[in-house]
């Protein structure tokens, strides 16, 4: 026997009424989970909140082609409130979706390029009367009780990094913005931060320069739509909703891993950020990068291995990028897995940065340093440590054998070449 539950199918004389707003619902049969399927704010608008909501009628475009005069097509087809720009960004790569509802941003499909949609940039943020658009005019204040939120979906999971939320600046970057909250899905660390595990979603907030990365439990998957809000309350504390569903968020400072945490439960309060720096106005923005970094296994065979790392730099950097995963060479003629490496030989050209070889564990041990400076140019050599036995792992607690690898006073186009020839232990 079954009951059917029905509330209000009823007509009634006024209005219905609450004091929180009403919103619509739905269930995940298989797992009994609710999802706040509600679009924008509520149901009900509360006339105490200022309002603004962007369904993409035109196409974004970019800024210089906005700026052109009027009888040019591509400028009357274009938006006012938002713009497209980053590395190798065109008007004609932001298009109407042809399968789904919605626009479609793509790059221009070389390494590092990059789509970026922000407000328009023209006089952002100021707040004067000749701000292009609201969404740049208005100060999106963390004191101001601010609910951002957009529906993203990704037509594959290949060498690129996706992020969108409030910022101060466009970049990806945990680091580069002292005050924050956005989420980022990656799939490696190249040109980035490292995470923990690359197929989540991750939302990182920073307060006054000390950042949190939240790991939250959503794997990202090709051709899924995902609905990402971002609630900031009267005491500036933000909690966050992927499809409708709540998650918690981490208190545990860091910037790079990632905490994981877990979906809000029924009757439970959720763990909400510390309170975010107060009056900062921070801006809606969201895009996607590719990398130009390359890596190559040019030999691996019984106890020897032979590997090549390449980087065109946008000036972003790497910061301990895994390059070497042990567990992935070849495994002895027994079976036995392959547990660390050393370093015979490092061939290498490297121009206008400083590049360190590190053996991953807790704390990172540098292992060797190449390149020199912007000043000093194009640096190449050969590196021969076989009279002694080659360059040893001498890394501590969390040692796994892995080599990892930073770049330091990277600028864009600075660039490297590296070669290791690799002695197996077993």
């Amino acid at each position: 026997m079954t009951e059917e539950k029905i509330m209000a199918n009823t007509s009634f004389e006024g209005p219905i009424r609450s004091k929180n707003n009403y919103k619509l619902y739905s269930t995940t049969a298989s797992t009994g989970v609710e999802h706040d399927r509600t679009q924008g704010f509520g149901a009900a608008k509360d006339a105490r909140r200022y309002y603004l909501y962007e369904p993409f009628l035109q196409r974004p475009i970019l800024n210089a082609n906005l700026d052109q005069a009027y009888t040019v097509e591509v400028a009357r087809a274009g938006q006012k409130n938002f713009e497209v720009l980053g590395t190798n960004m065109t008007s004609a790569l932001c298009t109407f979706a042809t399968t789904s509802a919605g626009i479609d941003m793509t790059t221009a499909g070389a390494d590092q390029d990059q789509g970026i949609l922000a407000p328009h940039l023209d006089n952002a943020g100021t707040g004067e009367t000749d701000s292009i658009s609201a969404w740049s005019g208005v100060q999106w204040g963390t004191e101001n009780s601010v609910e951002w939120e957009c529906s993203v979906m990704l037509p594959a999971l290949d060498n690129q990094k996706v992020w969108a939320g409030l910022k101060l600046t466009n970049d990806q970057l945990v680091a580069t913005d002292a005050n924050q909250i956005f989420f980022k899905y990656q799939t490696d660390a190249t040109n980035s931060e490292a995470f923990s595990d690359y197929s989540y979603w991750h939302l990182v907030h920073s307060i006054a320069g000390t950042d949190y990365i939240s790991q939250i439990p959503v794997t990202v998957a090709a051709n899924t739509p995902y609905h990402l809000k971002i609630a900031i309350d009267s005491d500036r504390k933000a909690t966050i909703f992927i499809n409708g569903v709540q998650y918690n968020i981490t208190s545990t400072s860091g910037s790079t891993g990632g905490t994981a945490v877990t979906a809000v439960q029924k009757g439970v309060a959720a763990t909400k950020s510390a309170a975010l720096t107060n009056d900062i106005p921070l801006s809606p923005t969201g895009g996607k990068m590719a990398d130009a970094v390359t890596s190559q296994t040019l030999s691996d065979g019984g106890t020897t291995a032979v590997v090549k790392f390449t980087n065109i730099s946008d000036g972003t950097g790497e910061s301990s990028v895994k390059k070497v995963d042990v567990s992935a060479l070849t495994s002895a003629s027994d079976g036995t897995a392959c547990s660390r490496v050393h370093i015979d030989q490092i061939w290498y050209d490297i121009g206008g940065m400083r590049v360190a070889l590190e053996w991953n564990a807790t704390t990172n041990v540098v292992a060797a340093v190449l390149g020199g400076s912007a000043a000093a140019g194009n640096v190449s050599g050969h590196m021969d440590f076989r009279s002694f036995g080659g360059l040893k792992n001498n890394a501590g607690s969390g040692i796994d054998g892995d080599i990892d690898l930073t770049t330091h006073g990277h600028t864009a186009q600075d660039h490297y070449t590296i070669v290791l020839q690799l002695r197996k232990t077993f």
